[in-house]
């Protein structure tokens, strides 16, 4: 009877420890998502900005790459 409880304890034990060391991951983690979330609220105006001003100049200048080469008036044009 004595083995089983010491085979117990270290069990309990060993739960004990790997509950700790989740809990200590688990709080890693949400630090390390606090502040890429801080990084990500400084930076969505400035991606939206961007994405907003250079989203059709970009598909100006990869339609005036493609071959054959089509005039700016075919690239812009709907039709």
């Amino acid at each position: 009877a004595t083995m089983l409880a010491r085979a117990r304890g270290t069990l309990t034990t060993a739960s004990a420890a790997a509950a700790s060391a989740g809990s200590r991951i688990l709080a890693q983690v949400s630090a390390y998502a606090a502040v890429v979330s801080s990084y990500v609220d400084v930076a969505a105006p400035y991606i939206a900005t961007i994405f907003h001003w250079g989203f059709l100049p970009m598909v100006i200048l990869i339609g005036m790459n493609t071959e054959p080469k089509p005039k700016l008036t075919d690239v812009i044009s709907p039709m």
